[in-house]
Formats: structure tokens, C-alpha cells, sequence
């Protein structure tokens, strides 16, 4: 699954990356947490071009009875998302792009929890998948909200989780975000474990557990040594 990430990379550089003409001010933030508002490219029908927007991090289907939905639909899994209710009328026309620069995994089994950042060499930006829907709430105002889509874990990552979140290549950003139906085999491409060896990973402190704390030192590494020191800094 894809529970925490970060997105650390400059307006600017968001908006180049992801050929974006506008750009969008926003914060660094080292520990970006569900139901929390994240940023999404995506291009709608009805403008040209890409748009970078708020969306609240949990799907909540247009059909909804309510929004806390939502907390259960962080993630969808790429091996099911164009069959279930909640996700499949969002995978048809409305794919977006999460900006990131890593994301957080916890070793199974392992106590206490010990997280660790995953990410690209260089801690490189990179999108994620997701898809988007809108929800009309009791007041009449549009809800936008969003859910990752994860995929089996690569060689990297499995001795850690056995999901992690579709990494796109930049060269199918373009199909993903397109507002038509993805061809059975574009889509079995996309959703590939990215390659392990394009990769890298780190444990980090436990502070990130907190997930009211965000701060640059969450991604620092955190060897052997110092875990247990860093679970008494708590």
C-alpha cells in the first residue's frame, strides 16, 4: 500500500516535470498523510492542457451516501480497479498524477514499526498514479478527492511490503492523464513494478509514525545504531 509520502521538490520544478503551464504555490512536506489535501495533475475535458489541483487524499465515489467513505479508499489496487464499483468509472476518465519525491513503508512483522523512505536515485520526483472523482456534500459544494493506485512491490521493496504505489514513466504521463479508457495492455504496462535498481532505500526515524510530524528530518537516515536512540527521542 502507499500510506505516507513526500513531496519536497520546488513549484517550479513541479510544474516543469509534469508539463504544467501554471504553477502552484505550495509548502515542502516530508510527511503527507491520508485525508490530508495533496496536490494531482490532471487533465480535465473541459481545459486545455494539464491543471495541478487540491484533492483530499481518500476516494469518496460520486455515488456515496457519505464522505467517510474515503478513509478506506487511500489506495486501489491496480490488479482490481477497472472491476470495482468505487474506482472503475474514476479509471475510466479520470487518472491523475500525485507528485512525489518517496514515499514510507513499514517492515512487516517488525516491532516496534520500523519505517523506511523509498524513492528514486538522488531522491529524483517522480508521479504516482491515482485516480479522481467529485462528491456533492450535504451543503451543494464539490468535494474532489483521490485515491493512489499500488501494484505488486519490485525486488527492492519486498523483503519490506509486498505493495507499493504505481510509479508512472514520464514517457505514460501522457496516456494516463488522457480522459479516455486506457487499452487493456497500455494500462498492464503502466502498472509494472517500477525497476528496483532505478531505485533506492533508507530506514528512517520513527518519528514519522506521528503522522502530525513533518519535518526534513524524517527522511534522514537512520542506521542500525541510532534506531533505537531515535525511538527514545519520541
Amino acid at each position: 500500500m502507499c500510506g505516507r509520502f513526500v513531496l519536497m521538490a520546488s513549484p517550479r520544478k513541479v510544474a516543469e516535470h509534469f508539463d504544467v503551464a501554471e504553477t502552484v504555490d505550495f509548502s515542502r512536506r516530508y510527511n503527507i498523510a491520508p485525508s490530508q489535501l495533496i496536490l494531482a495533475v490532471i487533465k480535465h475535458p473541459e481545459e486545455f492542457g494539464r491543471r495541478i489541483r487540491d484533492f483530499r487524499w481518500g476516494l469518496v465515489p460520486f455515488w456515496a451516501k457519505d464522505e467517510t467513505i474515503g478513509t478506506r479508499l487511500i489506495n486501489g489496487r491496480s490488479e482490481t480497479i477497472a472491476q470495482k464499483p468505487a474506482f472503475r468509472k474514476a479509471f475510466k476518465t479520470r487518472r491523475c498524477l500525485v507528485p512525489a519525491n518517496g514515499f514510507y513503508e513499514w517492515e512487516k512483522g517488525s516491532r516496534p514499526r520500523r519505517p523506511y523512505f523509498i524513492g528514486l536515485k538522488g531522491d529524483a520526483l517522480f508521479g504516482m498514479a491515482a485516480v479522481w472523482d467529485e462528491w456533492l456534500t450535504p451543503e451543494n459544494c464539490l468535494l474532489r478527492t483521490c485515491s493512489i493506485v499500488t501494484t505488486d512491490s519490485n525486488e527492492l521493496i519486498k523483503g519490506i511490503h509486498d505493495r507499493m504505489p504505481v510509479i508512472v514513466h514520464p514517457k505514460d504521463y501522457g496516456a494516463w492523464l488522457e480522459t479516455k479508457p486506457l487499452a487493456p495492455e497500455e494500462a498492464a504496462r503502466i502498472f509494472r513494478p517500477f525497476p528496483g535498481d532505478l531505485m533506492r532505500i533508507r530506514a528512517v526515524s520513527p518519528k514519522v509514525n506521528q503522522a502530525t510530524y513533518d519535518s526534513s528530518d524524517c527522511i534522514e537516515s537512520l542506521d542500525d545504531r541510532t534506531f533505537a536512540q531515535g525511538l527514545l527521542e519520541l
